[in-house]
């Protein structure tokens, strides 16, 4: 360490040793030149965003809940209500107050309250959304309680969170550095044959240069008629006029409840739940297979335009078996295992693939093919926790009049939680680039019967499925001479080929020490992942290295890759131990 006045100096030394698995040769080249490019100021990507007008608003609910509890007999309990709620359409506080809206019919967009547009531009919100529920307790005997219930409810998914940002609210450009134009790849004196290492990695522009403006003109001058022009390349997402349909939830069980010796209480349930109208994204710009994305065709717009509609769906039902048993006599444990299957159009209501994009399959008509199994459907999921006060030392069953045994093993604490939980379903993805179309996305064929070879680990025969059994769609010549595939592949999304599962078991040892009458001294010893199996990732995505279908393998693996292997894995073991001085 270096102190002059104002000015320090520090350089520390930490030696580390890391074991680096075997990876492309060129990888490093690349990323020279990516730290060169920093140094250099150069960016081959650039984007700017402009807050045109204030991107708050006014969004208000209003609610109203009855209930009421009826004792029919001295084992029968009813419990009923009722909930009335509405949600007005949310208001901005700039402009004309009100929404904006992108008309696809001049491809403009509307702004609400402006130009002599109303405010909420034709959107209605329901005023009917009445939610019953009702529930009933029988108690059989003093060890056994029935009960049933079923309850509506409603989404409460807040329009300010979806529109709060879209144009012009906040005007978003992004300009992108093209790798494959030479004007861009390539200087004057690469073009004219003078190699030299300037010659590549050129880049959009520079840090020096800035970033290219957008122009805020067209906009300013239509705002008086409520209607301005929206570029090609800009994203969009809004409302439709008409009515908008908020998701309705609707829950029901039916639980079993009995008290058996030891202090233990098991239940038994059936649980179930359904959703309708839940929001999601339509993209206008998305097209059928052999046909060319409509905006794009009409006005050469390329950009995402998301109209949200309450559309989707879902069903979950399940077994759900529980064990409880309070802190009694130094004895705590808790368990649950839930036996479920869970369907779904989209899975996501945030930044996934729910509310921030549109589904799989986007096009026209093809909104049925999305329903498959949930992102999230485990069939299976166990946990179990326990806490233990070993009965030995001072005051406990055993020990307790023996110095050396109240010493050395009273005191003693045992914790953990243990945890198992099957895979998840997974959509096999193919390149969509050999089809027509717009918006979509592709699935590989099955060629053959599933079979479960159950091997994980990246061994060049290790794999969790059996990948002959599928392949990309055969491509077909058309006549003028360009090989394309003019259908889906035969799988769907999330179909039933779950990915490996996972077990976990988090245990502390903790030992009590009382120093005087007002210090405790508590020694901890906590282990995370104690058995240390590793979590392998069975990737979900679209390029996951699982379930991504590139072609051109082998007969015994046509995808070719790493399809259907478990390459990746992470969680391990950690071990830490602690004091706690307590007084």
């Amino acid at each position: 360490q270096f102190n002059g006045g104002n000015y320090t100096f520090l350089r520390l030394l930490d030696p580390i040793s890391r074991q680096l698995i075997p990876t492309d040769k060129d990888f490093f080249t690349r990323r020279d030149n990516q730290f060169a490019s920093f140094l250099l100021g150069v960016y081959d990507e650039a984007g700017r965003s402009i807050q045109y007008q204030k991107a708050n608003g006014k969004d208000t609910w209003y609610g109203f809940h009855f209930l009421d509890r009826w004792k029919i007999t001295p084992r029968l309990t009813a419990s009923l209500g009722v909930r009335y709620e509405y949600y007005p359409l949310m208001s901005r506080d700039s402009l004309g107050k009100g929404l904006e809206q992108y008309d696809p019919a001049t491809n403009t967009v509307l702004l609400g309250g402006l130009g002599g547009n109303p405010k909420n531009l034709g959107i209605q919100t329901q005023k009917s959304l009445i939610g019953p529920r009702f529930g009933l307790a029988y108690m059989l005997d003093n060890k056994t309680v029935l009960r049933a219930g079923f309850g509506s409810t409603f989404d409460t998914y807040p329009l300010l969170r979806e529109l709060r940002g879209p144009y012009p609210a906040v005007i978003a450009s992004d300009f992108k550095y093209l790798a494959d134009s030479p004007n861009f790849d390539q200087p004057s004196q690469c073009l004219a044959g003078q190699q030299s290492n300037l010659c590549s990695f050129q880049g959009l522009g520079t840090l020096a240069g800035g970033i290219q403006p957008v122009d805020l003109d067209p906009i300013s001058a239509g705002l008086s008629q409520g209607k301005i022009p929206i570029d090609k390349s800009v994203d969009m997402r809004f409302l439709r006029p008409g009515l908008l349909k908020r998701g309705r939830i609707e829950t029901w069980n039916a639980t079993v409840e009995r008290k058996l010796p030891g202090e233990f209480i098991v239940g038994v349930a059936y649980v179930g739940n359904h959703l309708t109208h839940g929001w999601g994204q339509v993209d206008l710009n998305a097209s059928r297979i052999d046909e060319q994305a409509p905006l794009s065709t009409l006005y050469g717009r390329t950009a995402a335009t998301y109209q949200l509609q309450g559309y989707v769906d879902s069903h979950y039902n399940a077994l759900q078996v529980t064990i409880d048993r309070h802190f009694d006599k130094g004895l705590y444990i808790k368990g649950a295992y839930a036996w479920s299957k869970a369907i779904d159009l989209s899975s996501d209501d945030s930044w996934g693939a729910g509310l921030w994009l549109a589904p799989t399959f986007a096009g026209p008509g093809y909104r049925d093919r999305n329903r498959g199994m949930s992102d999230f459907d485990s069939r299976h999921v166990f946990r179990m926790s326990y806490v233990w006060d070993l009965p030995v030392g001072s005051g406990r069953k055993y020990l307790s009049s023996n110095r050396i045994g109240r010493a050395v093993l009273g005191g003693w604490q045992l914790n953990g939680i243990w945890s198992t939980t099957s895979g998840r379903p997974t959509t096999l993805y193919a390149d969509p680039g050999n089809l027509r179309q717009a918006g979509n996305h592709q699935t590989v064929d099955q060629v053959g019967p599933i079979q479960k070879l159950g091997c994980l680990g990246p061994g060049p025969d290790c794999h969790w499925y059996d990948p002959s059994s599928f392949a990309i769609v055969p491509l077909v010549t058309d006549p003028d001479g360009v090989q394309r595939q003019h259908r889906f592949g035969t799988t769907g999304r999330n179909i039933a080929l779950y990915g490996p599962g996972h077990t976990n078991l988090d245990a502390s040892l903790f030992r009590h020490f009382k120093l005087t009458e007002r210090f405790d001294l508590q020694f901890r010893a906590e282990g995370l992942n104690v058995l240390n199996h590793p979590t392998w990732n069975w990737a979900p995505d679209e390029w996951g290295a699982s379930n991504y279908c590139w072609g051109g393998g082998p007969a015994n693996n046509p995808c070719g890759g790493t399809f259907m292997q478990a390459v990746d894995a992470n969680g391990h073991r950690i071990v830490r131990f602690g004091l706690r001085l307590a007084f």
